[in-house]
């Protein structure tokens, strides 16, 4: 059993430990023009949420895999998932930067050098990263599985 759990695929947008806590995903509209990836975080809007566009953007949550599409174009329905105490998702990590477990995230709010806006990273950004509270788990190729501790 231990061989089978510590050698799953992931992908991005996947719910690590989703139903053992206080989780929820909630069915927002994509307002924006951008459509929204899976495993990438994005902001509250007007009445849904948009793509991540500035360092002020308020964080709604990740947005999670459906099993039919990996990307919410605008004006369709997409799940973001709320992430609380000893909830996990799988997300993007940005474009060469480099997590490992324990580091505390950073979500890309505005796309920079290759970095899309959503992906995390490690390394503090002033001019364009969100630091959160939210903890690194898992590594994999591309995805790190966080948390809130």
């Amino acid at each position: 059993m231990a061989f089978a759990i510590n050698t799953a695929a992931a992908t991005a947008g996947n719910i690590g430990k989703g139903g053992l806590a206080n989780s929820k995903a909630i069915a927002y509209m994509n307002e924006t023009d951008t459509a929204l990836v899976a495993g990438r975080f994005v902001a509250l809007g007007e009445t849904g949420v948009k793509a991540l566009t500035a360092k002020t953007d308020t964080l709604a949550g990740v947005v999670v895999r459906n099993i039919i599409k990996d990307e919410t174009p605008k004006g369709e329905l997409c799940d973001v998932m709320h992430i609380g105490t000893a909830d996990s998702i799988w997300v993007e990590i940005a474009k060469d930067a480099t997590v490992s477990r324990g580091n505390k995230v950073v979500v890309v709010a505005v796309a920079n050098n290759g970095k899309e806006a959503g992906t995390i990273q490690a390394e503090a950004d002033e001019a364009n990263g969100i630091t959160t509270d939210f903890t690194v788990i898992t590594v994999a190729d591309g995805i790190a599985e966080i948390t809130r501790l």
